[in-house]
């Protein structure tokens, strides 16, 4: 549901609207699952790095950053997990 308002705002043509719906996003990304950030925040996002007006095109890149490096995060936590998991359940067969 969020989402779709965010849809809405970022392709307002009053650019501190687009501006607006950018920091909305930001300020809520932790409740989006990394599927839904890829399919629905991140393809908007890609479009307006390339916004005519320089503040949305900043807060834009801003914000694509901060969902990579989310992604990153999320991804080596996993990884470290799953590799803890299986060197504990080596260590548990022994």
């Amino acid at each position: 549901m969020l989402s779709s308002a965010y849809m809405r705002a970022v392709k307002d043509p009053f650019p501190p609207a687009r501006q607006a719906g950018i920091l909305a996003m930001a300020a809520t990304h932790n409740y989006f699952t990394l599927a839904e950030s890829a399919q629905k925040l991140l393809p908007s996002l890609c479009c307006l790095t390339m916004d005519p007006d320089k503040a949305v095109r900043d807060q834009a890149s801003l914000f694509f950053c901060l969902i990579i490096a989310r992604t990153y995060v999320i991804i080596f936590l996993a990884l470290k997990y799953k590799a803890m998991v299986t060197k504990c359940r080596s260590v548990a067969s022994c």
